[in-house]
C-alpha cells in the first residue's frame, strides 16, 4: 500500500468523491508538487509545483484543466478564492499572483518584498505569509496592502 503525506488543513471528503476509485495519478507537473488547495465546492484541486506552475485539476476524473505560468521561480502554494473564481498562487520568486480559474488569466502580481511566499490563503483579504516572517494582507481586486503583520521572526508557513 502506498501512503501519501500531505501538509495541509484537516479536509472532509465528499461522500461522492469518497465512493470512487481512491489512487489516481495526476499528470502535467514536471517537478514535485509542494502545495494543494480544493476548491470551496470540493470539484476541483489546484496545486503548485517546482516546475514554476500551478495546476488546476477534476478530482472526478483527474486530468488537468489549466495550468497556471509566470511565476519565475518554484510555486510553493497555492490556494482558492471563496467563491472559487480565481486562484492565488505564491512563490520563491518573492511574488503572489492572482489567477482567473477558469481561463488561467493572469490578474495581479503582489510584490511580497521578501525571498519567498511561503504560504497563502483567500478570505475577504489575500493573506502572504513571507519568509522574513510577516504575514501581508491584500485586496483582492486591487493588491493594495491592507496591513502588513509581523507574525514571527522566521518563516511564515
Amino acid at each position: 500500500m502506498k501512503t501519501a503525506w500531505i501538509a495541509a488543513a484537516f479536509l472532509f471528503v465528499p461522500a461522492a468523491l469518497a465512493a470512487q476509485e481512491p489512487d489516481k495519478t495526476l499528470k502535467g507537473h514536471t517537478a514535485r508538487v509542494l502545495g494543494v488547495a480544493f476548491r470551496p465546492d470540493g470539484k476541483q484541486i489546484a496545486t503548485a509545483s517546482g516546475d514554476k506552475t500551478a495546476a488546476v485539476w477534476d478530482v472526478a476524473s483527474g486530468k488537468i484543466l489549466r495550468s497556471f505560468a509566470g511565476h519565475t521561480k518554484a510555486v510553493t502554494c497555492v490556494a482558492f478564492s471563496p467563491d472559487g473564481k480565481r486562484i492565488v498562487t505564491g512563490s520563491e520568486d518573492g511574488t503572489a499572483r492572482t489567477w482567473d480559474a477558469e481561463s488561467g488569466k493572469a490578474l495581479l502580481t503582489l510584490e511580497a518584498k521578501s525571498k519567498c511566499v511561503h504560504s497563502v490563503a483567500w478570505a475577504k483579504t489575500i493573506a502572504v505569509g513571507t519568509d522574513t516572517g510577516k504575514v501581508i494582507l491584500c485586496q483582492p481586486d486591487t493588491g493594495a496592502v491592507a496591513v502588513s503583520i509581523t507574525a514571527s521572526t522566521r518563516a511564515v508557513f
